[in-house]
């Protein structure tokens, strides 16, 4: 993010706090940043491109409120049926979600919906991950799922208009290979 853009962001939203560090280690490192230093008791936390509609995000929200701790976005055929989906990154979400559900166990298998929200006790699970790519959002809800005491739910997301999705290479794919093996034998 460049200095015009975090200015105009503090317009927008005045209490926001930006937290910086010298090298880009990715979302998940990213984010278990920003959720450390968080005195917030409910935590949101979706793309910088916020690709979901407000009621997707309003129904997260909604969960945290009834005493969810942790809400999983499950993405519905908006997302699967965008134009620029294309067959490569729709065949990867649909191994993504069968490699969760058979070899992980998870009950909720579409982990890399990228809106998600959390409790404090959420937050305590979130900052045990260890992933600063992609699949840290499958760690975290893999890790979730494995504690008894937390409450978790999913919510169906629909994406927003206009939203343009990333390509992913074979590069990250292999990355992220690697790393669903560490989440497997965690």
């Amino acid at each position: 993010m460049d200095e015009e853009e975090i200015v105009k962001f503090r317009k927008m939203i005045p209490e926001a706090r930006f937290i910086s560090y010298p090298e880009n280690r990715g979302k998940g490192y990213a984010l278990r940043k920003g959720i450390e230093t968080t005195r917030s008791s409910l935590i949101i936390y979706t793309d910088w491109d916020f690709p979901y509609c407000l009621n997707s995000i309003l129904a997260v929200i909604h969960q945290l409120e009834k005493g969810y701790d942790v809400v999983v976005a499950a993405r519905t055929n908006s997302y699967f049926h965008h134009s620029e989906l294309g067959f490569f990154r729709s065949l990867m979400s649909f191994c993504s979600r069968i490699m969760n559900r058979v070899i992980l166990g998870m009950k909720f298998n579409d982990a890399q919906g990228g809106l998600k929200g959390m409790s404090r006790k959420g937050r305590d699970i979130f900052l045990r991950t260890k992933i600063d790519q992609f699949l840290f959002d499958t760690e975290f809800v893999y890790l979730a799922s494995r504690e008894r005491d937390l409450n978790i739910c999913e919510v169906k997301t629909d994406i927003r208009e206009g939203v343009h999705l990333s390509h992913m290479g074979m590069k990250v794919l292999k990355k992220e290979l690697f790393n669903f093996v560490r989440i497997a034998y965690r």
